[in-house]
């Protein structure tokens, strides 16, 4: 859970290195919405495959056997094995790689050649917000939207990123914090500091009205998740109440995205490709 959660805090980060060698697929290879991990990893627990227990194999393989939702699926999907079971030894050696491509990232953060776009701060302020744009689009169309549907009767909870581990909605709540702390919060933690990333931005920028008016709905949807997001997505999205929940949730989010991508980057003299703007 540990690595779950520090993953799910930096998942918005779709740049850079994470780019490099497949390594975001790698990880997180979700949605998987042809059961490709299903499909290989089942074959490769009937046949015992020993090659994917090379770490060098292993890494070269299919993203499908590589990554966390692999790994939930051997520890959540799968009878508990006896220790030196070949589920075991395939977990391991998943983590393993996870581990290993975690320290990739680690280093090829300090290294501005795996950086490109992000030579200028103006390019890279473009790229970081532009990131985080295009996640709030992923948090609100695929974590929620494809799930609920429009009715808790038409709601497909097993849609839901690691519905396994019963841990769908705990993920959003820590993308939205995570968003939250990157954007809002000053160095010594103070939130709405005067050095806080966006409000300093936006108070240089002439614009200091829009800290509260892109602020609010992110704020609104923080509140929203505190009363589920212990619960699984099984037990909120298929109730009326909960089913109301998501569906304020992801109003929230999408006028999240609203107030960054129609007002916060025009006031920094940033642009917004229309892809991620659509879609709402």
């Amino acid at each position: 859970n540990v690595a779950v959660d520090s993953y799910q805090a930096v998942q918005w980060a779709q740049i850079g290195p994470a780019v490099l060698f497949d390594r975001r697929y790698r990880v997180n290879f979700w949605p998987d919405d042809n059961n490709a991990i299903s499909r290989q990893l089942g074959a490769a627990v009937s046949s015992e495959d020993q090659s994917l227990l090379d770490p060098d194999f292993l890494a070269q393989a299919s993203v499908a056997v590589q990554g966390l939702p692999a790994l939930e699926r051997l520890l959540a999907g799968q009878p508990r094995a006896e220790p030196g079971a070949y589920t075991c030894d395939l977990a391991i050696a998943i983590a393993d790689n996870v581990a290993a491509i975690a320290g990739e990232l680690a280093a090829d953060w300090q290294h501005p050649e795996h950086m490109p776009g992000m030579t200028t701060r103006e390019a890279a302020l473009d790229t970081i917000l532009g990131a985080i744009l295009n996640y709030l689009e992923v948090i609100s169309d695929r974590k929620i939207a494809r799930v609920i549907g429009t009715s808790p009767e038409e709601a497909r909870p097993r849609r839901a990123e690691a519905w396994r581990t019963g841990r769908s909605l705990q993920n959003i709540a820590l993308n939205l914090t995570a968003i939250d702390l990157l954007l809002y919060f000053g160095e010594d933690g103070t939130p709405m500091a005067d050095d806080a990333p966006l409000p300093a931005l936006l108070t240089a920028a002439g614009a200091p009205e829009l800290i509260d008016q892109s602020f609010d709905p992110l704020f609104e949807a923080l509140n929203l998740l505190p009363p589920i997001h212990r619960q699984t997505m099984e037990e909120v999205a298929t109730t009326a109440d909960g089913h109301a929940r998501l569906l304020a949730l992801r109003a929230a989010i999408s006028e999240v995205r609203r107030q960054l991508g129609n007002r916060v980057f025009p006031a920094l003299g940033l642009t917004v490709g229309f892809n991620s703007m659509d879609g709402d």
